[in-house]
């Protein structure tokens, strides 16, 4: 199993039909992946269940 990195950049953009999904960890390396609208609608989905139970995972540090 890969190392867990943190998260340090999140972009998302249209491409066209799709989107592009660009995620950074704090080293800089960066991973670039295109997703269906559909794709992208399952992960909104698992966001919003998993902010909807609460507790301390929900707070963002910046």
């Amino acid at each position: 199993m890969a190392k867990t990195k943190k998260l340090a950049k999140f972009t998302i953009t249209e491409a066209g039909e799709d989107f592009k999904l660009h995620i950074e960890d704090e080293a800089g390396h960066v991973l670039e992946l295109v997703a269906t609208r559909d794709q992208v609608d399952v992960i909104d989905d698992a966001l919003e269940e998993l902010l909807e139970k609460g507790g301390s995972a929900d707070q963002v540090e910046g």
